[in-house]
């Protein structure tokens, strides 16, 4: 139950007369303007918590793109890596066909650099997850609580998805209609 200072007030008007009053009419009134001062309080309060919660929203919402972004840029930078790493093997895997630059070589140097970084990525993810489903093939982890085949077998199927997606991009890195965030 909230105390109404005007109430107060009248009430404390009406109690002003012959019977005497309980409260001097000067504290009477120091009580009314204390309670109008601490209502405007409470009320200003109530407006700065609720500006503080607007605040707290936005700062999430633009908190929350920020990681996206890093997320999104992390990523590039992971498909970029993947990429010049490709590139820098594809160069240095025959250095006979290079220094004759036979069309061969040429077409696969074309196929390799206008692929798109994206493409690059899946394609290394695919060959680690086949290098660690060998390595259980080969016996050299002994573990109970997975069959080295099983886990092996999950390994290689995780590569030919990645391999499949990549194969299927839209886009590659020459392409005019590709946008930097895409997902090829």
């Amino acid at each position: 139950m909230s105390i109404d200072p005007e109430q107060l007030l009248k009430l404390a008007k009406d109690r002003h007369g012959p019977a005497g009053v309980t409260l001097g009419w000067p504290m009477v009134i120091n009580i009314v303007d204390e309670l109008r001062r601490l209502r405007k309080q409470v009320h200003n309060g109530r407006d700065k918590y609720s500006a503080m919660v607007e605040q707290c929203q936005e700062l999430d919402i633009r908190t929350s793109q920020v990681s996206a972004k890093l997320r999104e840029s992390e990523q590039r930078e992971k498909a970029l890596a993947a990429h010049v790493e490709r590139i820098v093997t594809a160069w240095n895997a025959d250095d006979d066909a290079r220094e004759l630059f036979t069309d061969e070589w040429i077409d696969h140097m074309g196929d390799v650099i206008e692929d798109a970084p994206q493409t690059s990525l899946a394609r290394r993810d695919a060959a680690l997850l086949d290098r660690l489903a060998r390595a259980l093939n080969e016996d050299h982890f002994e573990y109970d609580a997975i069959a080295p085949d099983a886990a092996a077998n999950w390994l290689h199927d995780q590569a030919d998805e990645l391999r499949r997606k990549s194969e299927e991009a839209p886009c590659s890195s020459t392409s005019e209609s590709a946008s930097p965030s895409a997902s090829c």
